[in-house]
């Protein structure tokens, strides 16, 4: 259901979420994206929550209904941590898995962008706007070209970008590592798409050991030992607990 102040939204949103959904499916699996009831809203005054802060589970759009690109964008986010909670029932609760949830699930709406911008013309609105694949990877480069700073080369240098996430991880001061990570994550996703999907077994695999790597991606790798290049590539820029 997509509802704005308490209204069902005009057509020119529903077909976009038919449209983005069986991406999701097609990473996670129908059985993922379908486990948890979720209400999708449209709501430029609402602040930022978490998908998980209701009961139903709501996503918050805030974006006009007419934007495609970034209705695609902000679903494709929140769709992702809607993906992971789905694995354990899980909600990250500090500071360092904020640090690598939140780029992946910008990495993933990059993603969708991408998707959207190859295949447009299998959405119903397509008749209506046939050049709006333009609009999609425009908004995608945008993003992705919006990254500054230089990429880390190594494990050290990743958690030093990590260790300096406090607060919102969208402020400006944030921006450029949450950017680089994205990014880096993105690409990963790139070279493996056939991979995305097991992103979000990553809390099966979590540390509780305080000062370790925020995954032990020994174990993961041993559990997912076909998928191993995809997983020390995701790895690589998890932060320390």
């Amino acid at each position: 259901m997509i509802t704005y102040n308490n209204w069902t939204v005009q057509d020119d949103i529903f077909p976009l979420f038919k449209y983005i959904l069986p991406m999701f499916e097609s990473i996670f699996g129908q059985a993922t994206m379908s486990k948890e009831p979720c209400s999708v809203y449209i709501d430029m005054n609402c602040s930022t929550a978490p998908v998980t802060a209701f009961n139903t589970t709501r996503i918050i759009l805030k974006v006009k209904p007419g934007c495609f690109n970034q209705v695609a964008f902000q679903l494709g986010h929140e769709l992702t941590h809607y993906a992971v909670r789905q694995t354990t029932n899980y909600q990250y609760t500090n500071c360092p898995i904020a640090a690598f949830e939140e780029p992946a699930a910008e990495a993933i709406a990059l993603y969708i962008l991408k998707l959207c911008a190859e295949t447009w013309i299998r959405c119903s609105l397509y008749q209506y706007n046939t050049d709006y694949a333009k609009c999609f990877e425009a908004y995608r480069l945008d993003r992705y070209n919006e990254a500054a700073g230089i990429v880390p080369n190594n494990y050290g240098e990743w958690t030093s970008i990590c260790n300096k996430f406090t607060g919102s991880l969208t402020s400006d001061t944030q921006r450029p590592n949450v950017s680089i990570m994205r990014n880096t994550l993105y690409d990963t996703f790139i070279q493996f798409p056939a991979d995305i999907g097991l992103f979000i077994k990553y809390p099966l695999y979590i540390r509780s050991i305080p000062y370790e790597k925020l995954i032990d991606e020994t174990i993961w790798r041993t559990a997912e030992p076909l998928k191993s290049s995809f997983i020390s590539s995701i790895c690589a820029i998890q932060p320390a607990v």
